[in-house]
């Protein structure tokens, strides 16, 4: 499968935009979490950075559509996977350069993994959302 130009810039966009929501989200999660202790950190942390990014993205993709940005508007399945899938590359790119920068360390390998086993429920779940009732082809297209 070829992409234009315009499809690849848009799948790099999505796949930014929610790897940047992915990240605030946990920072969010981590916030209320911190209101709230003693509460165990993942019972309060995950399903509030899950649901906040599931919710800003999907708020994303409705408000490329009702103000009409052609550029962004997403209308393949082809385009949903390739945004899910890069936006595990991102992370590496952006946690890492940010935790060095704010802590004074590089990561271990093992906060990257955490966040793709977080990322990954939590991706999947607006891709599909959005494939199923956005879309308007087929699943095979």
């Amino acid at each position: 499968m070829v992409f234009s130009k315009t499809k690849i810039i848009k799948i790099i966009s999505h796949s930014l935009l929610l790897t940047f929501l992915n990240l605030g989200s946990i920072i969010f999660g981590f916030t209320i979490y911190h209101f709230l202790k003693p509460i165990n950190q993942l019972i309060i942390q995950a399903p509030v950075a899950s649901l906040s990014s599931i919710i800003l993205f999907i708020l994303w993709i409705i408000c490329i559509r009702r103000f009409n940005i052609k550029t962004l508007i997403i209308d393949r399945w082809a385009e949903l996977f390739w945004i899910f899938s890069i936006s595990f590359i991102w992370i590496p790119a952006i946690f890492v350069p940010i935790h060095y920068i704010t802590q004074g360390y590089l990561t271990s390998f093992s906060n990257i993994l955490w966040v793709w086993v977080y990322q990954t429920p939590t991706n999947l779940v607006p891709i599909l959302i959005i494939g199923k009732f956005f879309l308007k082809s087929k699943i095979n297209k």
